[in-house]
């Protein structure tokens, strides 16, 4: 076939999936916000072109994390030049690291002593750092005095002063126990909290990109048997109340971590709704044994590693609003077997070409990099 007739049907493609999405199609209502209801696992596939779909151009890992272990100095530069040089052969063009959502003050101490590290031996600067300096989540929860609440907005002017913080996140209101490791990890802080009002106005002004992780559906962590099947909601406390808080707030620019950890339906009317809003795109898939992600609406179906056909429909009709992550946990003794970098390329980033191939390559190289380069690497 000729590169033109090529292109062609690609952008036919686009504008049939497109089509598709405004008619309803996917399996998904659209018309209440949001939907409580589980998008049913067993839906369908998103269809590919190609019989053996792979992505192979150019990644931007926008939300990797730094869990630092009992790891030794020299060990973590020894990991880390592994990790760059397996980043090197695989074309991960940059990685955007930041804390996790519940990171304690003594994990965020040692992951800043941890970059010191590996800033030292990132020659070909691909380590960018989004920060969250205020504790918010974990003030709320602990009872701090207005001082503490005070000082911790104050760490965040500085932040969005410094031209090394691309921005503000993981931050996370709203994180529950998806495995039994994670029972004492449990944080709910209301959206109405003034001090993250005054954070949500501080960020807005600044112009730069806060990554809210907020989990819609409490699945209980799999401590009664993983696949849950009553899992508590919170969407009126989350997504329906966020809804609310960011009309007021229309410039302030957000990532909604993990594809808002909610159903296709609920993203497309936040999409819609907020022009400066964007979404990272975990591949997590459905798992019918293993269920502690299931109540988080994955995008795929494990056991065949296919994308379901509403969420291709809604990246390819709104392939300029997403950006790749993994979410990878680096110098987690578990992800650390047999060197610093190949778990993550031959799994994670694997996982990530396999999904992105199923797409368009104009929609694939916009969700692998090319939205990532717009949205963050402009500091």
């Amino acid at each position: 076939m000729p590169p033109w007739a090529t292109i062609a049907l690609m952008k036919l493609k686009t504008l049939l999936l497109t089509l598709l999405l405004l008619s309803g199609l996917g399996g998904v209502a659209y018309a209440e916000f949001p939907n409580e209801r589980m998008s049913d696992p067993h839906r369908d596939l998103y269809e590919s072109d190609d019989s053996d779909p792979y992505y192979d151009g150019p990644i931007i890992d926008s939300h990797f994390h730094i869990t630092p272990g009992r790891y030794k100095d020299d060990e973590i530069e020894f990991k880390v030049e592994n990790l760059f040089e397996d980043l090197s052969y695989d074309d991960v063009i940059n990685i955007i690291e930041m804390p996790t959502p519940n990171d304690t003050k003594s994990n965020q101490r040692k992951r800043l002593l941890t970059l010191d590290i590996i800033k030292k031996v990132d020659s070909g600067n691909w380590f960018k750092s989004f920060c969250e300096p205020t504790g918010l989540p974990h003030l709320y929860m602990s009872g701090a005095s207005n001082r503490e609440l005070d000082a911790a907005l104050e760490r965040l002017s500085v932040a969005l002063e410094d031209n090394n913080c691309i921005g503000i996140g993981e931050f996370g209101p709203y994180h529950f126990a998806k495995v039994p490791s994670q029972k004492g990890h449990v944080i709910v802080m209301p959206l109405t909290f003034k001090p993250f009002l005054k954070m949500l106005s501080m960020i807005e002004e600044s112009g730069k990109y806060l990554v809210l992780h907020m989990e819609p559906m409490d699945s209980d962590g799999g401590l009664r048997g993983g696949n849950i099947p009553n899992p508590k909601s919170y969407h009126d406390d989350t997504l329906k109340l966020l809804d609310e808080i960011l009309e007021g707030y229309p410039n302030l620019k957000l990532v909604l971590a993990h594809t808002a950890m909610t159903n296709s339906g609920n993203l497309k009317y936040l999409l819609d709704k907020y022009p400066n809003l964007i979404s990272s795109v975990k591949i997590a898939g459905y798992h019918s044994r293993k269920g502690h992600w299931n109540s988080l609406e994955p995008i795929a179906r494990k056991s065949e590693r296919l994308l379901y056909k509403d969420w291709a429909i809604l990246f390819e009709s709104y392939s300029d609003r997403f950006v790749i992550e993994t979410d990878f946990k680096f110098l987690r003794a578990k992800n650390m077997a047999g060197g610093g970098g190949k778990r993550y390329i031959r799994k994670d980033i694997q996982k990530v070409r396999q999904t992105l191939g199923q797409l368009s390559i104009e929609t694939a190289e916009k969700i692998a990099y090319k939205n990532a380069q717009r949205y963050f690497l402009k500091y």
